[in-house]
């Protein structure tokens, strides 16, 4: 994995964008549904969740509480009604983050994901937070999660998101943190 800070110019579009619109819990199916199948075969989702065992629902679970954590502190947008996402988290929202992810149903993922995959988890947000502390600081948009569900690929819906949450950055004048 890697992270990125992004403070570059936005990139320009030479295509009509579509509608950014605000999430609406309405669309949680189709977005849990959504980020499943866009990190599927992901070697982060992989690594989580090998297969061989019976892992299929267990991702969903995991994008599930992400998304009712983002839906509760962040941003949520999307395009599609839930069929492209961006979950974004404001500046110092990273603080509490965990008590605030056990609200969000993470307490029940040992029962959902399994005590194996749980503890993959725990290891990798770890890390994560980690590599995250060293390289930025200051306040900061963090972009938890960006994906397109399968079926809806190459209409460029995920660059149409990732471009209205920069340019929102910008606007606050701070810069964005991901990883990829």
């Amino acid at each position: 994995r890697s992270s990125y800070l992004c403070m570059a110019p936005l990139p320009r579009t030479d295509h009509s964008s579509q509608p950014v619109s605000k999430f609406d819990l309405a669309y949680f199916p189709m977005a849990a549904e959504t980020l499943a199948g866009a990190f599927e075969g992901d070697p982060m989702t992989s690594y989580l969740f090998p297969s061989g065992s019976n892992n299929q629902r267990r991702p969903g679970y995991l994008f599930q509480v992400e998304l009712g954590y983002t839906f509760r502190h962040g941003v949520v947008e999307t395009i599609g009604e839930g069929r492209a996402l961006a979950l974004w988290l404001p500046p110092g929202q990273m603080k509490g983050a965990f008590n605030a992810m056990i609200q969000s149903g993470a307490a029940l993922a040992p029962i959902r994901m399994g005590l194996k995959a749980t503890w993959r988890v725990v290891l990798l947000l770890r890390s994560l937070h980690q590599l995250h502390s060293k390289l930025i600081s200051g306040d900061h948009w963090y972009l938890l999660a960006l994906g397109v569900h399968p079926r809806y690929r190459g209409r460029r819906w995920g660059s149409d998101l990732l471009r209205h949450g920069l340019a929102r950055a910008r606007s606050t004048n701070l810069p964005c943190y991901l990883e990829t």
